[in-house]
């Protein structure tokens, strides 16, 4: 533990003899408030920074629109409010199938959004039946 980050949450899982998982929390995560605005700019898509501004400049001139105009709080709330609406779809569908996915999986499922029969055939090694 002495490797990862003071602000990360670290869980600890076990599985018990009937298959049941207990996780355990050895450290909470702690929420950070120290945002890089200008990051956060750059990382949205220019279409979505000319929505919201109402502008049609180019980026250099929206992200200086927006730093001037917008606080750092107002800011955070545009990039979570994008990656929200834009990544909702991906946890929806590892939620709802989260059973039938093997962890080593979940990322690929999650940027691939491909259907579960299509990858998993059968019944696998791991005693997964689909």
């Amino acid at each position: 533990m002495k490797y990862v980050n003071q602000e990360t949450g670290i869980i600890n899982y076990t599985i018990g003899k009937n298959g049941a998982v207990k996780y355990k929390w050895l450290r909470k995560a702690k929420p950070l408030n120290r945002h890089d605005s200008s990051l956060q700019i750059y990382q949205l898509p220019l279409k979505y920074l000319r929505k919201e501004s109402s502008l049609s400049c180019d980026r250099k001139k929206l992200v200086d629109y927006f730093l001037k105009t917008y606080s750092k709080n107002q800011i955070n709330n545009l990039f979570k409010i994008y990656y929200k609406a834009n990544h909702y779809a991906n946890w929806k569908f590892l939620k709802d199938n989260y059973k039938q996915i093997l962890p080593i999986d979940y990322q690929w499922f999650y940027s691939r959004k491909m259907h579960l029969t299509n990858w998993y055939c059968g019944t696998s090694s791991f005693g997964l039946n689909t």
